[in-house]
C-alpha cells in the first residue's frame, strides 16, 4: 500500500507542477491560447483534487488521523478546488494581480503535506491538522472576497 500512495503522491505532483505551468503562461498567447489554458487548468485542477482526496482517503485508512478531520476534509477538498478555479478567473483578467496563483499552488501542497504527515506519521509532536486546516480555509476565501470587490 506504501508504494501506491507513494505512485499517487508522484502522479500528483506531475498535475500540481502542470497546473503551475498553465497557470503561469495562462494570458500569454492570442485568445483562442488562452481559451485552451483556461479549459486545461479546470481538468487538470478537476484530476488534481480528485487525486488529492484520494491521497488524503488512503492517509486516513492507514494513519493517525484525528476524528474529525475526514469530515472536515468533506467540505474543505472540494471548496478548495473551487477555491483554485475561482483564482483562475481572477487570474484570466490581465488587470489584475498574480497573487491568486498562491490558491492553486499552496492547497495542494499543504494536502499533500498533511497526507504524508498522517499517513507516515512524520513529526508526531507537531500539529499539522490545525494549522493545514486553518491556511486551507483561508485560501479557499480568498479568492471569493476577490470576486466579491
Amino acid at each position: 500500500m506504501t508504494i501506491a500512495f507513494i505512485l499517487l503522491l508522484i502522479l500528483t505532483a506531475f498535475l500540481w507542477v502542470g497546473l503551475i505551468g498553465v497557470l503561469a503562461t495562462i494570458n500569454s498567447s492570442d485568445a483562442a491560447g488562452n481559451g485552451l489554458s483556461q479549459a486545461y487548468s479546470v481538468f487538470i485542477s478537476i484530476g488534481l483534487w480528485i487525486l488529492l482526496a484520494i491521497v488524503l482517503t488512503l492517509a486516513g485508512v492507514r494513519g493517525r488521523m484525528v476524528a474529525w478531520v475526514p469530515i472536515a476534509a468533506i467540505v474543505l477538498v472540494p471548496a478548495s478546488c473551487a477555491a483554485a478555479i475561482g483564482s483562475m478567473t481572477l487570474l484570466t483578467n490581465p488587470a489584475n494581480s498574480r497573487w491568486p496563483i498562491m490558491v492553486p499552488v499552496l492547497a495542494p501542497a499543504l494536502i499533500t503535506f498533511y497526507a504524508c504527515w498522517v499517513y507516515f506519521g512524520i513529526l508526531p509532536q507537531f500539529n499539522a491538522t490545525a494549522w493545514c486546516g486553518i491556511s486551507i480555509v483561508v485560501l479557499s476565501i480568498l479568492p471569493w472576497l476577490a470576486m466579491a470587490r
